[in-house]
């Protein structure tokens, strides 16, 4: 629990510096052996940057009701911190303050704080809890990312900028109905229109989530790193999933992409390591670069008619891709654009791609044929590299 303890108690077991000095000393000698601090007894005003960054032995630390400012990467790596205070003249928790306190259970931010930094709890995956106070007013995009345990985030009603309706386990950027951050617990209301950048993101504990209706776009890195994530489906409302929104979901297995989407951004499917196949919507006119990369257990895609560019590295290193075949409406594949898929056996090409790069198809051990249009060999000959040339095969002309 939150480290509370009354003002005038002074705790025997616990170490009490006088000065930041003294301070110094102790954690410079104290290795990796588990103490506890006081500073109650001390002239420290605030905690300033990287004071306490890797003591890894620091158990329990009261701080002062003086404390005005915790600075970046303060208690960073403290991996056996248990229970810390923040004082209630504090106003920012910055940058990196409490990174990688794998221990760290519960904390109470007071309602003097008005802004959470960049990662400032980073990896704080033994955290259950988080409540935002009314004086909260900027809440960074990655402030909880790794906070994996997380079952309950609130914010108070007070807040006038942000809210967690509903019950949802989430907070919410009121003005726009913007989901900014989220946790394996949470439930999006109906009234949410985005789900923010990194609103999920190495959020590993989450297995699946309902989107609903009311939501049109999935912002950058949304679902990044939510390795536990097995399918999801997205709404006929959703008109783009941003960059890197489900990279590094590598128990996702099945995606459901409704026709109202017309972006797919870059990388948006980087890693997914277990998704065998995916139906892009007719609404599409580019596959982005990087949107597949290291797919490897992609064995089919199918490619709409809409589709104007394959662009650079889309489909790098999908192992398992045996076939392709790219619409007529493609004009043009970028570099690496299927590079090392190693199983590739076949391609087939339209009438007319305009621009083919050089490196498309480089490392595509397996390749035996190209198909291309009748007619169209000296075409291709011209745009593929000359290695490739004696896997080109006309193919019947189509009956008119």
């Amino acid at each position: 629990m939150a480290l509370k303890i009354g003002a005038n108690t002074r705790l025997e077991s616990y170490f009490h510096p006088k000065t930041l000095e003294e301070l110094k000393r102790e954690i410079k000698t104290s290795n990796k052996k588990i103490w506890n601090c006081d500073l109650r007894e001390s002239d420290i005003c605030e905690i300033e940057a990287g004071l306490f960054d890797g003591c890894e032995g620091l158990g329990s630390l009261i701080l002062p009701d003086w404390v005005t400012r915790i600075q970046e990467r303060a208690f960073r790596n403290c991996s056996n911190l248990t229970k810390v205070n923040i004082p209630n003249h504090v106003t920012l928790i910055e940058n990196r303050a409490f990174w990688g306190c794998v221990r760290l259970t519960e904390i109470d931010i007071p309602d003097s704080v008005s802004e959470i930094e960049r990662y400032a709890f980073l990896c704080c995956c033994s955290l259950t809890s988080i409540t935002i106070p009314a004086s909260v007013v900027e809440i960074d995009s990655n402030a909880f990312y790794d906070c994996r345990n997380l079952t309950t985030l609130a914010v108070d009603k007070g807040n006038a900028k942000y809210d967690s309706r509903d019950n949802c386990n989430a907070i919410i950027y009121t003005q726009t109905d913007t989901l900014v951050h989220g946790c394996k617990a949470t439930i999006i209301p109906d009234t949410v229109t985005k789900i923010g950048i990194g609103a999920f993101q190495g959020c590993k504990a989450l297995t699946s989530i309902d989107i609903p209706g009311s939501v049109t776009e999935i912002g950058w890195d949304a679902f990044y790193g939510c390795s536990s994530l097995t399918s999801i489906t997205i709404p006929n409302s959703v008109k783009v999933i941003g960059k890197s929104a489900f990279q590094d979901c590598i128990g996702l297995n099945a995606i459901d992409i409704a026709d109202s989407v017309s972006k797919i951004e870059w990388n948006a499917f980087w890693g997914c390591k277990a998704l065998t196949s995916i139906n892009l919507p007719n609404s599409i006119t580019m596959i982005d670069e990087r949107t597949f990369w290291s797919c490897t257990a992609l064995t089919k895609v199918n490619i709409p008619n809409t589709v104007r560019s394959i662009e650079h590295q889309a489909f790098c290193n999908c192992s398992s891709l045996t076939e392709i075949v790219v619409p007529k409406g493609v004009i043009r594949i970028g570099q690496y654009a299927f590079y090392k898929c190693s199983a590739l056996k076949e391609i087939t090409l339209p009438i007319g791609v305009r621009k083919i790069y050089k490196t498309a198809f480089e490392e595509c051990n397996a390749l035996e044929t190209i198909y291309v249009p009748a007619k169209k060999t000296d075409y291709y000959r011209k745009r593929l590299p000359e290695k490739l040339h004696n896997k080109i095969v006309e193919l019947e002309p189509e009956k008119k």
